[in-house]
């Protein structure tokens, strides 16, 4: 209160209005913090923005210094938000940008940045770089580059040094992640501000780990594996979510070297420090749980290798135009899973999908051969169903095309003009050949390998 009103003598007034009739009392046996009544607060608030909006704006903008200089960080943004002060706010957004993105709160930053207009936004290079940010872990390339592009073009109208540090560091991020040139480009892009930065700055991580992703999908896995393990080490504390694709990108390289049990270790401790730090809801997440799906259903633990794979699957679907590389060698990782937990039209569909994204990508020589072998894993696991399928006699393709209404084995019966037990010893003999324990079972693959119509 003495901050705010620029006095002394609060604690006096405060304990005076604990002892009359205004619905105010001490929340703590020192008397240091009160609590006031909701609906009093809000009315008081609202007599205050009415009569003096200028002092309230002055009182949210000393609030905001006040709780910065005590560590309370949420607390000084909302104040400098609420005063509608867009410099102090970008300033304080970009200062602390990874302790929102990076922990599972960027639906907070979300928040206060909707309380400025784009034009507000596209004035300040913090707030729109913050935007930017934001939005490239919420997996929207398309605004990421929006936003990136506004926020070079405000530092570049700047006439002052920018009061906050590695405003180029979050332009090059950006840069270097939309590379429409190619993989080579944002490898150089990347390493070019990886030299730029000091050696503790935090963005050092994300340049090694576009390196890494760079030369990995080139073909220089020597040099990826290097640049991973760099990010790794750098990003281990302070940036949970690079750390997180740095072993998601490692655990693949370790699968192509043949070394499952080292990628079970990489990608465990992936998967742990993704719902260590509530970032299981990030699209860009889904990477991680591809992978995981793959080594648990090579290891043949069905039931977490299911639970991965559909974890990804839910991930995929929230990206919107993101990155080519990642969301092609995300749905060939699950693809290949997929496979393994014999959904082939789940596979056949996600391998279209990467093939078409890789065509945009064409210094990514690995993809090729990625998606050579598992078009051709695709086509043995066809060659394999209709082995069994090719023998069904006609009076058990019959019963198939009943299996997927909603008619019991008697009432199928009535219509076919035969006995239940007939109906049920067909059905079973269905299960068998077409290798599926239930009717429903029966009818997914039956419509995999087109026996039924969709």
């Amino acid at each position: 209160c003495d901050a705010l009103l620029d006095t002394t003598g609060s604690a006096t007034t405060l304990d005076r209005l604990v002892h009359g009739p205004l619905p105010i009392a001490p929340a703590d046996s020192t008397h240091e913090i009160h609590r006031l009544n909701p609906l009093l607060r809000e009315m008081l608030l609202g007599e205050l923005h009415h009569s003096s909006p200028a002092h309230t704006t002055r009182a949210h903008r000393r609030a905001s210094g006040y709780h910065a200089q005590h560590g309370d960080f949420d607390s000084a943004i909302a104040h400098a938000v609420a005063a509608g002060d867009a410099l102090r706010s970008g300033e304080l957004l970009w200062e602390h940008l990874p302790s929102y993105v990076t922990v599972g709160r960027n639906d907070l930053l979300q928040g206060w940045l909707r309380s400025f207009t784009p034009d507000q936004l596209s004035a300040s290079a913090p707030l729109a770089l913050t935007a930017a940010h934001s939005a490239l872990a919420l997996g929207d390339l398309r605004q990421a580059e929006h936003w990136g592009l506004m926020g070079a073009a405000a530092l570049a109208r700047s006439t002052t040094t920018p009061t906050v540090a590695s405003l180029p560091a979050g332009v090059a991020v950006i840069e270097a992640a939309v590379s429409r040139s190619g993989l080579s480009s944002m490898g150089r892009d990347a390493a070019r501000a990886f030299e730029q930065e000091e050696d503790g700055s935090p963005w050092r991580p994300i340049f090694s780990l576009l390196q890494g992703v760079a030369d990995h999908l080139t073909g220089d896995r020597l040099q990826a594996r290097a640049h991973l393990e760099n990010g790794i080490h750098r990003s281990s504390i302070a940036a949970p979510p690079i750390e997180s694709l740095c072993l998601s990108q490692l655990a693949m390289i370790t699968v192509e070297e043949g070394d499952w049990e080292r990628s079970v270790d990489l990608i465990a401790r992936a998967i742990s420090q993704i719902e260590l730090h509530n970032l299981a809801s990030y699209p860009s997440s889904a990477l991680a749980f591809a992978v995981s799906a793959d080594v648990h259903s090579h290891a043949g633990r069905v039931d977490e290798g299911k639970h991965h794979a559909r974890k990804a699957s839910h991930l995929l679907g929230g990206l919107r135009d993101f990155i080519p590389w990642y969301e092609a060698e995300t749905r060939i990782t699950l693809a290949r899973a997929t496979l393994r937990l014999a959904d082939v039209r789940t596979a056949r569909t996600l391998l279209a999908e990467a093939s078409r994204l890789a065509r945009r990508i064409p210094d990514a020589v690995l993809f090729s051969g990625w998606l050579d072998e598992a078009w051709g894993l695709i086509d043995a696991a066809a060659d394999a169903a209709l082995a069994g399928p090719s023998t069904l006699t006609m009076a058990e393709l019959r019963i198939l095309r009943f299996l997927p209404t909603h008619l019991s084995f008697r009432e199928i019966g009535d219509r076919l003009h035969v006995s239940t037990n007939t109906v049920k010893t067909q059905a079973h003999a269905v299960y068998r050949k077409l290798d599926v324990c239930s009717r429903s079972d029966a009818v997914g693959r039956a419509l995999d390998i087109g026996l039924l119509d969709g």
